[in-house]
């Protein structure tokens, strides 16, 4: 039993350690998307990787710094090693006490204390500086993993060498390093493994050179492709080991079988065997019981039979001990002759192939590591939005290479800007009013924004706007008027445009080319809305001083996404019997001049889709439009439904902000102290979970019951449930915004939060025309942007043509991707006179701002993760 018990243990432990290994090697066969659920086995995403040019040279990066730093690290570990053994017991505990602190000190103290040094230094942060760090923390590594060995070294062997003439740097080579050898080989083994796979210190000493472990971290969302990496990874590992092994295997046992040959004491199992039965038949043909003549001739033919078997094995033996012998003798040869001539050559040959192998590699790492590094322009994004695909169009069609830095946060991004510097940026709107007030940024030119294609107008739009009733214009038309056009600016930047979309009074957005995406692109009106209240106080100017402003974000921004954070609902018949108990309290207290009841319709949702959805009903009174939802609800459900919130500390206050004070940021310390207790008492429920990316897959496979995501997150995880063969994935995901109101007027109805993020242009940088025509080659593909990752276009023409609304989609008849997510792709959507979606955010409804309560803010959201966690 106890053995029973004991081998159980330790299968335990193994699966323990390996079941994850499967299942990350199973899924990287995974025909689907899911990282969860398995839709059946494909090559897509091997083929998928070979494609990711971003990832693949993050993985040259971690090779190169690797080896380099392994490199280094084993020379300097062991000669350190061999000192130390050397030196006295005082002096030896000491530096191996000073040694061993990276090992045992945290990794992130270890990271941002190299920062600290290298900014001291005043060094440009990169490859360098990625190296240097990467050295000081394999170093100890290779020590303590060399020194035990050396420690094992007898005395008298190194006294034998010295006694005998040997100089010590003959001792070292001859003697001690080829009985470090498997410590050596150990240590650079764990070196490379250390250096490849680290993030934290890399993260911090990297700059803008990416290695696979942050790559990774950064992801906006986590790929399958990456199992395929994984999955790379491992079978190269196996490979490796089972190899040498193999090899070592086959190496002693080649020798043992060699030393026995010249011996002349080789037992050969075949010829053993065959003496046995020789003996044996022998023996019966000897038997006199045995007087049949035809048994007798069965066994002496038998006997022929194995004798020449035996003969044959013999033979064999006797020829390959020759060849042993004559290629000792060969080998003694070439010694006496080499001892003449070749001396130096025949004993270094092998660690001059090894040298030249070695160098070479290197040499080639190198030369690919500065072919990915040589680029024209520098790009950070704070999400992983621009595909590989437009990346490598760009360069094919300009004949450049870009620099693509992904980070996970707005505030990483700003972080880089003080050890590296990018030519182009895409931070989100709060962060460009930062970095445009401390003087990061230059103003948009739209007139060589403009030069790059005369055949596509990007329209500068009024930093004046504020969401005017189109009225109150005084000229142009419904959609492009000097309310919400910069009409100076157009008519010098984009005269056809100004012709034709402006000076007319009418257009038909059906038949006029003002409304193709391919022709041009203007900013939505709701988006500008909210960006124009979006103000500057002050611009830092190049003599340091201060200016007072009163610009706007869009004076210094390309829009390049926008959306709303928004509500998911898993439409099982529990959640739905939730949504009703709830609904049938709403109506209870419903003025009775309103205009319907709180509740929802099942319906049909897509002629191309098998599936139903499920609307909410509008209630219509003063007015003001409700759907009876609360961002409250997630309270209400939090007791015994799973409910998932995206983890951003503004996004998370914005909920007790809209709940209770019906806006999206809050402005006082009382209110942030208000929103703090109302989140721990939200959070402190079990069944209650911050994420941050795994949040679209948890949604997507449906183990939730409500969900707080943004709405293009929302949409991509509804492409995903309804794969996932979940209870309720016949039935579309319930997306929406919350819309209750306590008083049926427009100050009292809660909103949302309107994010977007924008491409900027740095001051600094160094290849302006190239940075403005890749701004205009990201706007003119805006359509594949947003099919390609669900995000809602800024752009209206292209919002249109998503929705299969205007001129383009009559001249492609394959448009309109967004045609089923119509309400859900179109932020803060009302339902115009025509019968089309259109973005009219509430008075509740608005963007994050810098304020002075933003580190009070993040100070709050910190106590809050660490109750959590």
């Amino acid at each position: 039993m106890k053995k029973f018990f004991k081998s159980s243990y330790m299968a335990l432990i193994m699966l323990f350690i390996y079941i994850p290994i499967m299942i990350l090697i199973l899924f990287s066969f995974n025909s689907g998307e899911s990282m969860s659920i398995f839709n059946g086995f494909s090559d897509r995403w091997y083929k998928q990787l070979a494609n990711e040019q971003p990832f693949l040279q993050s993985i040259i990066v971690s090779v190169f710094t690797a080896i380099i730093a392994t490199v280094v690290s084993v020379i300097i570990g062991t000669l350190a090693a061999i000192g130390l053994s050397r030196a006295r017991r005082v002096t030896q505990k000491m530096t191996l006490s000073i040694t061993n602190i990276p090992l045992i000190n945290a990794d992130i103290i270890t990271a941002v204390s190299l920062m600290m040094l290298f900014i001291a230094l005043g060094g440009n942060f990169g490859m360098l500086t990625l190296v240097l760090a990467h050295i000081s923390f394999d170093v100890p590594y290779v020590i303590i993993t060399v020194l035990p060995r050396l420690r094992k070294v007898d005395p008298k062997l190194i006294e034998a060498s010295l006694d005998l003439g040997a100089k010590p740097s003959q001792t070292l080579r001859k003697i001690i390093l080829p009985i470090l050898k498997p410590a050596i080989i150990a240590a650079a083994a764990i070196a490379f493994a250390m250096s490849f796979d680290d993030f934290i210190i890399s993260y911090f000493t990297g700059g803008d050179d990416v290695n696979v472990a942050t790559f990774i971290y950064t992801m906006k969302r986590i790929k399958p492709f990456i199992n395929a990496f994984g999955t790379i990874c491992i079978a190269i590992i196996g490979v490796v080991i089972i190899g040498w092994n193999g090899w070592n295997v086959y190496k002693i046992n080649y020798n043992k079988f060699r030393r026995e040959m010249l011996k002349g004491t080789y037992k050969d199992k075949d010829i053993m065997r065959y003496e046995k039965k020789l003996a044996l038949l022998y023996h019966q043909l000897n038997n006199k019981k045995i007087n049949n003549e035809k048994q007798k001739e069965q066994l002496r033919w038998k006997i022929v039979r194995l004798e020449k078997k035996y003969d044959k094995s013999v033979l064999w033996i006797k020829n390959k001990k020759q060849t042993f012998i004559e290629r000792q003798e060969t080998k003694e040869n070439i010694n006496k002759i080499s001892r003449k001539k070749f001396r130096w050559l025949a004993k270094s040959w092998k660690p001059l192939l090894l040298a030249t192998i070695s160098v070479g590699s290197i040499v080639l790492l190198t030369a690919v590591y500065i072919k990915n590094n040589i680029y024209d322009l520098a790009v950070a994004n704070w999400g992983e939005y621009i595909t590989s695909d437009l990346i490598r169009d760009f360069e094919k069609k300009y004949n450049v290479k870009i620099k693509y830095s992904v980070y996970d946060s707005n505030e990483t991004l700003y972080n880089k800007l003080y050890t590296t510097h990018y030519d182009v940026m895409v931070p989100s709107d709060y962060m460009v009013n930062k970095l445009a007030q401390e003087g990061h940024l230059e103003e948009i030119d739209y007139q060589k924004l403009n030069d790059v294609d005369k055949n596509f107008n990007i329209i500068k739009p009024n930093p004046n706007y504020h969401g005017q009733d189109v009225t109150e214009r005084t000229m142009g038309n419904e959609y492009f008027n000097d309310l919400n056009v910069d009409i100076a600016t157009v008519q010098k930047t984009n005269p056809e445009f100004y012709q034709n979309c402006i000076v007319p009074s009418t257009l038909d957005p059906t038949t006029s080319k003002c409304f193709d995406k391919n022709y041009a692109a203007s900013l939505v009106n709701g988006l500008l809305n909210v960006l124009n209240k979006n103000k500057l106080k002050k611009v830092i100017l190049q003599s340091g001083e201060s200016e007072v402003t009163q610009k706007t974000i869009v004076n210094y921004s390309l829009p390049y996404f926008w959306g709303e954070v928004s509500m998911v609902i898993n439409p099982t018949e529990s959640n739905l019997n939730f949504l009703n108990d709830m609904f049938a309290k709403a109506n209870q207290n419903l003025p009775t001049t309103a205009q319907g009841k709180f509740g929802y319709q099942r319906e049909k949702w897509a002629s191309s889709a098998n599936r139903d959805q499920i609307k909410l009903n509008d209630v219509k009174n003063n007015n003001v439009i409700s759907n009876g939802i609360s961002w409250d609800i997630l309270w209400q459900a939090a007791a015994n439904k799973r409910v998932l919130i995206n983890n951003d500390p503004r996004n998370l206050f914005m909920l007790t902000s809209e709940k209770n004070y019906f806006k999206p940021v809050p402005t006082t310390q009382m209110e942030v102290d208000h929103g703090y207790n109302e989140l721990a008492t939200l959070l402190k429920h079990n069944n209650v979970a911050l994420m941050n990316d795994e949040l679209i897959n948890a949604v997507g496979d449906g183990h939730f019951d409500f969900a707080f995501m943004y709405n293009g997150d929302a949409i991509y995880a509804d492409t995903l449930f309804a794969k996932s063969h979940q209870e309720a994935s016949g039935t579309k995901l319930i997306i929406t915004r919350p819309r209750a109101t306590k008083a049926w007027t427009p100050e009292t109805i809660e909103g949302t939060n309107i994010w977007s993020d924008n491409m900027v242009l740095s001051k600094n940088a160094r290849n302006r025309d190239l940075a403005y025509k890749f701004m205009n080659f990201i706007i003119q593909n805006s359509s594949a942007l947003t099919e390609e990752a669900n995000y809602t276009s800024p752009y209206q023409q292209v919002m249109d043509y998503e929705n299969n609304y205007n001129y383009s989609n009559a001249h492609d008849p394959e448009s309109g991707a967004m045609v089923n997510y119509q309400r859900d792709y179109v932020p803060v959507a009302k339902l115009n006179k025509k019968g089309m979606y259109v973005a009219q955010p509430e008075m509740a409804d608005g963007s994050f701002e810098i304020t002075d309560l933003d580190s009070y803010v993040l100070n709050k959201y910190n106590i809050l993760i660490a109750g959590k966690n």
